[in-house]
């Protein structure tokens, strides 16, 4: 596309959509992102050609991306402008952005766009590189941002929104945002609720691990192992209980179906797990809860001491790692004193 015509193009487009956010329910005004605050959404003109030789490879890529107009939310839709810079309010308003915009093309009240886009498509030239073909494509985006705010929000608060474009003769809107995941992070010194891409967790991961850290007690251990009604297991967990008060004043230590409590048993677990300074895991009866509490907290980095009765043979994805192997209560107690006192040194 020569660039007389790209920009012939793009004033038509920035024409179309100032008629087309006139028509939105929420009520949008153009303004000048130099002096803008809050949240922006910005439309941009993409433009590309790939050069496709005989053998229909790529031979030579040409990308133009250039910015047409920001908007911004105003009136009585002012929260959308988010001049809090509000975290979960800014992704959640792009969720209604691209909502409003999908339900405006299902509505084709975005056929305005037809004739440009399709003339867009048009206009590829033809280049001395031995191409057989021309591929291009010509389409807009809507990108969302903020103005003001530190670094970090400028980085976190960017996401592209959707792309509008012509293909199967007619007008089609796609989702350019990532899933959404729920975290609990750090931030501004507290802990806060947030719903965020999954690409953009990340960003979080410093504040995650600070706000992981400070739930761990120092003193608690978790033990997991099987529940079967067994007296060996029942002996064992005694002697797992009178082993951790020896070594030192204050631990204390938890399986789950002694906790007197109202919860959901997997759930638990996994707070459990979370604030736990170590694991203590009895792989006797080679229970699959066991090894998904022991899969957990590895991923978690917690210490485990691992434990089996001598008589067993774990699975084979742990018979590599230290394990404690015992036939009676004294061979367990030494060797755990042992391994503990390292631990909490």
């Amino acid at each position: 596309m020569k660039p007389k015509d790209f920009k012939d193009l793009k004033n038509e487009l920035k024409e179309a959509f100032r008629n087309i956010l006139s028509n939105c329910y929420t009520e949008f005004i153009e303004v000048d992102i130099s002096n803008a605050i809050g949240q922006i959404f910005t439309i941009n003109a993409f433009y590309g050609e790939q050069y496709i030789n005989e053998n229909r490879r790529p031979i030579e890529d040409v990308n133009i991306v250039r910015p047409l107009m920001s908007f911004q939310a105003s009136g009585t839709d002012g929260i959308w402008k988010n001049e809090i810079l509000d975290i979960n309010r800014f992704f959640n308003t792009n969720d209604e952005v691209f909502n409003e915009f999908y339900e405006m093309g299902e509505r084709q009240e975005l056929n305005s766009l037809t004739a440009i886009l399709k003339k867009g498509l048009n206009h590829s030239l033809p280049r001395n590189v031995d191409q057989s073909t021309v591929d291009s494509y010509f389409f807009i985006s809507i990108e969302s941002s903020i103005q003001g705010g530190n670094q970090f929000l400028r980085e976190l608060l960017n996401e592209g929104i959707a792309t509008i474009g012509y293909e199967d003769n007619s007008i089609s809107v796609g989702c350019s945002q990532s899933e959404r995941t729920k975290i609990t992070a750090l931030v501004d010194g507290g802990p806060v609720n947030l719903r965020i891409p999954f690409d953009k967790v990340d960003n979080f991961q410093t504040f995650q691990k600070e706000t992981e850290q400070s739930l761990i007690d120092e003193k608690y251990i978790f033990v997991a192992m099987s529940f079967q009604n067994s007296p060996e297991l029942e002996d064992t967990y005694s002697t797992i209980q009178r082993t951790i008060k020896k070594v030192r004043k204050g631990l204390k230590c938890e399986r789950v179906d002694n906790i007197q409590d109202d919860f959901i048993i997997n759930d638990k677990i996994i707070d459990c797990i979370k604030k736990s300074k170590l694991l203590i895991v009895d792989l006797t009866g080679n229970r699959p809860n066991v090894y998904y509490e022991l899969g957990y907290a590895r991923a978690l980095g917690k210490q485990v001491i691992l434990l089996c009765r001598k008589d067993e043979k774990p699975h084979f994805d742990v018979v590599n790692q230290n394990t404690i192997f015992y036939t009676n209560s004294t061979m367990l107690e030494n060797s755990l004193t042992i391994r503990l006192r390292a631990c909490f040194r």
